[in-house]
């Protein structure tokens, strides 16, 4: 039976965190998809091939271009911004009369 994955209560949060390096390895792909780590593998592997057929340039040895990732999954830094501070907005207990 495959192993449960861990998906943050504030992901989007960790996202941003992963953004402000500018560049993502496996470990932040597991964090930022969520995924197992085999999974994280194969994305790092998929885009990492993409950018050699398409621009025939090899991924640094620190991880793939942040831009690169957001464009992979279809996402922008302002998405997540909003997606964070809903996070934040859900889990805030709310104050007020009964």
């Amino acid at each position: 039976m495959p192993k449960a994955i861990k998906i943050s209560p504030m992901l989007n949060h960790d996202r941003l965190r992963i953004i402000r390096k500018g560049h993502a390895n496996v470990s932040d792909l597991q964090k930022f998809i969520p995924a197992s780590r085999q999974k994280a593998e194969l994305e790092f592997q998929v885009m990492a091939r993409e950018i050699l057929l398409s621009e025939g340039k090899e991924v640094a040895w620190y991880g793939i271009e942040i831009n690169r990732v957001l464009k992979h999954y279809n996402m922008t830094e302002q998405d997540i911004r909003r997606w964070a501070k809903d996070e934040v907005a859900s889990s805030t207990p709310q104050t007020g009369a009964i």
